[in-house]
């Protein structure tokens, strides 16, 4: 390893893979005598951000003369401008810096990036500032919008009403389509990654990078999960001084399911995500895919015993089984004996690996 820095998640490389055509689209909208505005569109994970970043870049660096602003969207205006101008005083933030520096520094156009659109909560709060920001420059602002949605669909949600039809008809949108990575496309950019960290030293195997691209093409092609992978990969190669053997990626992936499963824990209710920590404990310990209520719940009681915390009454665990069960974590059935009623728990989900991300957790800190 010569560098670090090609494995980060904010990295932007030198050249784009799999993403030139996107690329030059893009750029020729932006730098032509009439700048055009772009919608981009597509999954998450599929190189928008980093690409718009790279054209911007390119875009200054042909024409210091435009002003280029890359705006990542909140879920509130505020709190969008707060993040992007942090040390700018509160009147002076956004659209009040933007058409100050403008007028200002001679600025002959601007190109303003609203990036992850989706995650804005009012809508009509990103509509106004395109209109304020087009109105305020005499249309000397290009924008680029980059979300998950197709710009029909984005148009139907955003620019209704006379608001929105006024911003349609002002920046006429041009829509770029950022499609899934195929599996050799995920390879290459894992490819380019290890030679930009070790400086084409080497020091991996073939078969662990198609390891790689094809857990990340079967979920979604998402290169972020991609690099997190590849980041984990790196750090286990290097504690264990060998090179990145399809073993080692192997365990990659396993520590990356783990730390999934674990912030899925975190996110239920602390006893709801200790139950379930039992259940599968109950599975693991068993050898078995099948459980009893009861015994979750004698397990359950007990380890809140042990940590010393006040469990949950009968009646809010079984409304909690019912929750997990409507979430997909489990299915419930119940089956009548002459001994009475028994109600298994069963699970698609891999017990010891579950054990593993709960086993992670500091239950006690959660639970208090």
């Amino acid at each position: 390893m010569k560098t670090v820095v090609p494995l980060q998640p904010s990295f932007i490389p030198p050249v784009l893979v799999a993403r030139d055509g996107e690329f030059y689209e893009m750029l020729d909208c932006l730098t032509s005598p009439v700048a055009r505005s772009v919608y981009v569109y597509g999954p998450r994970g599929v190189g928008k951000s980093v690409t718009i970043l790279r054209v911007i870049s390119e875009v200054a660096a042909r024409n210091p003369e435009v002003l280029t602003v890359y705006v990542q969207l909140q879920s509130t205006m505020s709190a969008t401008w707060a993040s992007r101008f942090p040390n700018i005083p509160l009147r002076e933030r956004g659209i009040v810096w933007i058409l100050k520096m403008m007028k200002g520094k001679g600025y002959e156009r601007g190109v303003v990036v609203f990036d992850d659109v989706q995650n804005l909560y009012r809508r009509t709060d990103l509509v106004r500032a395109i209109k304020c920001l087009y109105d305020g420059s005499d249309g000397r602002i290009a924008f680029v919008l980059a979300g998950q949605q197709s710009l029909y669909s984005f148009e139907k949600l955003y620019l209704q009403g006379e608001l929105g039809e006024s911003v349609r008809s002002r920046c006429m949108f041009r829509p770029i389509a950022f499609k899934p990575y195929g599996k050799s496309e995920i390879a290459a950019i894992v490819r380019q990654r290890l030679e930009l960290a070790t400086g084409g030293a080497g020091g991996w195997d073939d078969d662990a990078v198609d390891f790689i691209a094809s857990k990340v093409e079967r979920h979604g092609s998402d290169m972020r999960l991609g690099i997190r992978i590849l980041v984990n990969a790196v750090e286990l190669a290097v504690k264990k001084r060998s090179n990145l053997t399809l073993e080692v990626a192997q365990e990659a992936w396993q520590r990356e399911k783990e730390d999934y499963w674990m912030k899925e824990y975190l996110e239920l209710h602390p006893h709801k995500a200790f139950l379930l920590y039992q259940v599968f404990r109950c599975m693991s310990e068993k050898g078995s895919g099948v459980v009893l209520s009861r015994e979750v719940y004698d397990a359950y009681l007990k380890s809140c015993a042990a940590l010393k915390v006040k469990p949950m009454t009968g009646r809010q665990l079984f409304n909690y089984l019912q929750d997990l069960a409507y979430n997909e974590f489990i299915r419930i059935s119940v089956e009548l004996t002459p001994q009475g009623k028994l109600t298994k728990i069963t699970s698609d989900l891999q017990p010891d690996m579950m054990v593993s991300a709960g086993d992670k957790i500091e239950w006690e800190k959660v639970l208090s």
